[in-house]
């Protein structure tokens, strides 16, 4: 396993696409994998155990044509889609690969896709339970017409979305914040706090 530690100063990483209003996405074999991660470092021993229990707290993200995306909590105005370097989040710990398939799109399909889920899939709508990576993967997937993520990786959001369902939405509670050992996107001096992430701008999307 691979686990890395950064403060919440991360360095920004900002990239526009010159000549497209299309994501940068690069022109490799359409194979999807979904890397899954420990939430954190301190999750890493608590799940090895909970995956042989068939649940567990992890972070996913969907690597398609030389990136991996996924969808991110943000506190200001625009997409919480964006990229980094597969297997390599600034953050989370990573712990395997699951191959879900081969996408009959090309690149630039891919590539329309991803515009689309970025402006549909706002910062500000995260929710730990009901709109969070893991299902945000599990539409990237469908939409790439692969298989979704295993169900030993949605089963605890799972489980806590009936919970809420039967409990919690009645007193009008929500998870709509990452917990504190996540980092959010948030404005620093009108830039985006991406970490290492690869924020892709699309025309028409703050």
């Amino acid at each position: 396993q691979v686990c890395r530690f950064f403060s919440c100063s991360f360095s920004v990483c900002m990239v526009t696409p010159a000549s497209s209003d299309k994501p940068a996405v690069k022109a490799d074999s359409p194979r999807v994998r979904l890397h899954i991660y420990d939430i954190h470092w301190s999750a890493t021993a608590l799940n090895a155990v909970a995956k042989s229990l068939g649940f567990g707290v992890y972070h996913v993200g969907i690597e398609v044509c030389g990136q991996e995306w996924s969808f991110y909590h943000r506190t200001t105005p625009g997409s919480g889609v964006m990229a980094n370097t597969p297997r390599q989040h600034p953050y989370h710990c990573f712990r395997e690969t699951i191959e879900l398939g081969t996408s009959r799109w090309s690149g630039d399909k891919v590539a329309e896709i991803i515009s689309d889920l970025q402006r549909q899939w706002p910062g500000q709508t995260y929710e730990m339970v009901d709109r969070n990576c893991i299902s945000f993967c599990d539409e990237l997937s469908k939409r790439l017409g692969v298989s979704s993520s295993p169900d030993w990786v949605k089963r605890l959001p799972q489980a806590m979305s009936q919970f809420m369902a039967t409990h919690a939405c009645s007193a009008g509670a929500r998870f709509s914040r990452p917990p504190a050992c996540m980092p959010s996107l948030a404005h620093a001096d009108g830039e985006e706090d991406l970490g290492e992430w690869i924020f892709v701008r699309v025309p028409g999307v703050a």
